[in-house]
């Protein structure tokens, strides 16, 4: 190991080895034992405490039930191809006070990195001072001194560089929290806002049945029960319509706007399902996923902290030095240097055992950091899993609804010329149009249902919103085809 102190001429402003200042520096006395503390330093510089914590690798998981082959990008929602859905999620995510927040603990995070490795380097220090001294013996005399300081402790055992590294996957883990707050949101905006249309269908739907029922009361001979059946509609429109405020107050909550701007959209259709995406292989989630990566980085966080405690059991080696002048005069403060240079070694002896409880503790939490990285992971595979038999046990649900539908639309027809001709009571007329009306309701929130159970599985395979989203399109051909484009930055 090289090793040489270094002081600055105030006449040339060079840099030069200290012990060869000659001239006007004087009263320098070189003591070789610091040596011995520089060579025993040296030896022990490379010494660093050993780290053992490695990503498993999860080859060996079972697949998943079921896979697409549709890729997913980093824009999930964009799969929906709705132009008004992609552009609430750029509002939240260009607004959005909860991602401001975890952005600035990006910040701090970073921020506290750095300071942390300010400790790998040199701490140089200027020192300027003047006093007067005054006695009753003699007459007053001016001091002045001026002079330059630096420290620097030597990391034999690796100590400030773990924590430099502990700070800095910290950091990288709130970057993943940040890309994980992303994807949240857009699942959150994503599913308001089908609950939002979902809303604005059902009203539609609600009003054209109340309508309908309206024109039947006319010709019906069981008056009291059909005005009956068009009251109980009008209360389901009511809970409909307030479901409809307050799901736009939450999509404005989530996009950082004030609840009470009213609602710019007011019609708006449920988009189609999209293609089943591909989920492939349990081990390419662990590393897709933000929230996966973030706690793995804390997990090696953890092992950093361990790994600068056992440091923290050993000596410590720590160099001085120190350039000054002082004089009576400012005129003088320049003539006369005084260089030295020291080392230090400092071993704990005794501290009650609190170094060793202090590498205990680390070594249980870095066992509960990996406990809580594989119940993460495992609970993340588990949303895939039930995401995707959510979605396969929906669509039978919606096809069931669908041929429940059919069949009461027959029934129906069949009733009504029953009743024409004496052959039945109205009452089966009317028990048979609430069925179906009730069946088109279902129907539509079942349909709003699987899309969000598709919102899940999306949510749960999507790597982090890092980058901006695409801006999409609807672009109108000259044959009246309709199609969605989305431009990626």
């Amino acid at each position: 190991m090289d090793f040489s102190v270094r002081g600055l001429s105030t006449t040339s402003r060079k840099w030069f080895p200290i012990w060869k200042l000659r001239g006007s520096i004087h009263s320098f006395r070189m003591d070789t034992n610091w040596l011995w503390i520089i060579g025993i330093g040296a030896f022990l510089v490379g010494c660093h405490v050993p780290r053992g914590i490695t990503e498993p690798s999860f080859a060996e998981a079972p697949s998943f039930r079921m896979s697409g082959t549709e890729a997913i990008g980093e824009f999930w929602w964009t799969a929906f191809e709705d132009i008004s859905l992609d552009q609430q999620v750029r509002e939240a995510l260009e607004g959005s006070l909860t991602l401001t927040a975890a952005r600035e603990r990006v910040r701090a995070a970073n921020a506290l990195s750095r300071r942390e490795s300010a400790a790998l380097f040199p701490e140089l220090e200027g020192v300027a001072g003047a006093g007067y001294r005054e006695t009753d013996d003699t007459e007053g005399a001016e001091d002045y001194e001026l002079g330059l300081e630096v420290g620097y402790e030597v990391d034999l055992w690796g100590r400030i560089d773990s924590l430099v590294e502990a700070e800095q996957l910290r950091g990288r883990a709130a970057e993943e929290a940040y890309h994980a707050a992303a994807l949240s949101l857009s699942a959150q905006v994503t599913v308001a806002w089908l609950q939002y249309v979902e809303g604005l269908r059902q009203r539609d739907l609600l009003t054209q049945q109340i309508e309908a029922n309206q024109k039947i009361l006319k010709i019906s001979a069981d008056v009291l029960r059909q005005r009956q059946l068009i009251e109980s509609t009008r209360e389901q429109l009511y809970a409909v319509e307030s479901t409809i405020g307050l799901q736009w107050h939450q999509l404005q909550l989530l996009k950082g706007k004030a609840p009470q701007e009213p609602a710019v959209v007011t019609e708006a259709e449920l988009p189609g399902m999209p293609p089943l995406p591909q989920t492939g292989l349990p081990s390419d989630l662990v590393r897709r996923r933000p929230d996966l990566r973030q706690t793995f980085y804390e997990l090696e966080a953890l092992d950093a902290d361990l790994a600068a405690a056992v440091a923290n059991q050993y000596p410590r080696l720590n160099l001085f030095a120190s350039l000054s002048s002082s004089a009576n005069s400012p005129e003088s403060l320049f003539d006369t240097w005084v260089a030295s240079v020291a080392g230090q070694i400092v071993a704990p002896l005794f501290d009650g055992g609190q170094r060793r409880a202090e590498v205990d503790r680390r070594e249980a939490l870095l066992g509960e950091g990996a406990a809580n990285y594989m119940q993460t992971t495992l609970e993340a595979f588990g949303e895939v899993e039930a995401a995707l038999l959510r979605e396969a046990q929906q669509q039978r649900i919606m096809k069931s609804l669908e041929r429940q539908l059919t069949l009461n639309k027959m029934t129906y027809k069949q009733l009504r010329v029953q009743y024409i001709n004496g052959a039945s009571d109205y009452l089966s007329v009317l028990v048979n149009l609430i069925e179906g009306q009730r069946l088109q309701r279902d129907l539509l929130a079942t349909k709003r249902v699987l899309l969000e159970i598709r919102v899940a599985l999306y949510r749960s395979l999507a790597d982090g919103v890092a980058k901006s989203p695409p801006h999409c399109v609807t672009v109108f051909f000259q044959d009246l085809d309709i199609q969605h484009v989305c431009l990626h930055p």
